[in-house]
């Protein structure tokens, strides 16, 4: 090994791993390099944006101290209990007290996703906390019907507010769309029958339904009315690369932020990929593994290698099953899932995807003698990735890969 290769360490499992990697073989992409540690503060960065708004007047001046303010809160942003606090400052500052804010969570999350309550300043515990019921009917107000006929029920919090903040991440869904704040309202704080209804709709949709289905969405936001909309941008490693505040009119411009920050153009494919995820282990299912792998897999060569390196275990859903009694079969895997669709079905149609296009190598998810059976080879140190990269005749990392979203 040249004196003068690269050194990269990774969080594998509950150890670390190093390996080195010549210049001449390790390619960074064109427009994303490593992501770099920031020392940026959420909760100013938050405070800076309200203050500065893209084309808006600063929150504090819309509001009166009367008012009652819901907060929706996305539950998968990192640092949440300080992006929050962010928002507490501000209001506090036009006299609003804590009692007159309500941080609305849509149901899907689970307990312990819900750390940040505990987590926020002792001055801001009378804030009240909502946790939205599709199924309580007295919790649930008419909003208006849609251009397509749906009539929309909305959680009551949401719609009597005087004024509504929406805290939410930019970035992309599974098919590697990008989504916003939309999604943060509709369908996750409408009733029952319409979550159902859509989720029913978006697993069996076309490309052009789920246009269709994204621009409900972005109608249901302009029938709120002018809520604030405080989007996040996330960067590597569980860390904020920036905060954008305005009116619905600045969703192209987080749209931007998000792309400047993870999409990512390769110039040609490599034949080693490794796939680090630097995020902590509570943020990161099944899903994001898949997302990951689907990502990378569209860098590597055919029959290169895809290295994912876990922090830890991931479930599998029920549909890796089908993955699981097809063995090497991949293609007819691939094929009962687009045809069936059950629960999961995306995810495991990209990890099959991802171990037909290239050799699929998994590290750091403990008893790993099920990856054999999904196409996968365990590695059990670092001496071995070593190897790996040693034998490939280019290499790229993609840290946090189920962030990005590569092509044009």
């Amino acid at each position: 090994m040249s004196i003068d290769a690269l050194r990269f360490e990774f969080p594998v499992g509950s150890a670390s791993w190093t390996v080195q990697i010549p210049p001449t073989v390790h390619r960074l992409p064109s427009r994303l390099g490593q992501p770099q540690p920031t020392s940026a503060d959420p909760r100013q960065l938050v405070r800076d944006a309200l203050e500065h708004p893209l084309r808006f007047e600063p929150l504090r001046r819309a509001i009166t101290p009367e008012d009652r303010l819901t907060v929706v809160v996305d539950e998968q942003l990192p640092r949440l209990a300080e992006l929050i606090a962010g928002i507490l400052d501000h209001v506090t500052q036009a006299g609003v007290a804590c009692e007159q804010v309500t941080l609305l969570t849509a149901p899907a999350s689970s307990a312990e996703s819900r750390g940040w309550i505990d987590d926020l300043p002792e001055a801001y515990r009378g804030v009240r906390i909502e946790i939205h019921d599709p199924d309580d009917r007295g919790k649930l107000s008419y909003l208006a019907s849609t251009e397509q006929g749906r009539r929309l029920y909305l959680n009551r919090s949401l719609i009597d507010a005087d004024q509504t903040i929406l805290l939410c991440g930019r970035r992309y869904d599974a098919q590697f769309q990008p989504i916003g704040c939309e999604q943060a309202v509709f369908p996750a704080l409408s009733d029952r029958v319409t979550r159902q209804a859509i989720a029913e709709s978006e697993r069996r949709a076309k490309p052009h339904d789920r246009q269709t289905l994204r621009q409900e969405a972005r109608e249901v936001l302009w029938l709120l009315g002018t809520p604030v909309l405080v989007q996040v941008i996330e960067d590597g490693a569980d860390q904020i690369r920036g905060v954008l505040v305005g009116l619905s009119d600045t969703q192209r411009e987080g749209q931007l932020l998000l792309d400047e920050r993870w999409h990512l153009e390769t110039s040609e494919p490599v034949d080693c990929v490794l796939v680090p995820l630097l995020e902590s282990q509570q943020r990161i299912g099944f899903a994001e593994v898949a997302r990951a792998l689907a990502v990378a897999a569209t860098a590597v060569t055919p029959g290169g290698r895809l290295v994912l390196l876990s922090r830890g275990p991931f479930q599998l859903p029920q549909a890796m099953d089908q993955v699981r009694e097809q063995g090497d079969e991949l293609e007819t895997a691939i094929a009962w899932l687009r045809h069936h669709r059950p629960e999961g079905w995306l995810d495991a149609m990209l990890w099959a995807m991802a171990a037909l296009r290239a050799r699929l190598y998994v590290a750091g998810v403990g008893e790993a003698d099920f990856l054999e059976d999904l196409g996968a080879t365990p590695l059990h140190r670092a001496s071995e990735l070593q190897r790996l990269i040693d034998l490939s005749a280019s290499c790229l990392v993609l840290s946090d890969a189920h962030r990005m979203r590569i092509g044009t």
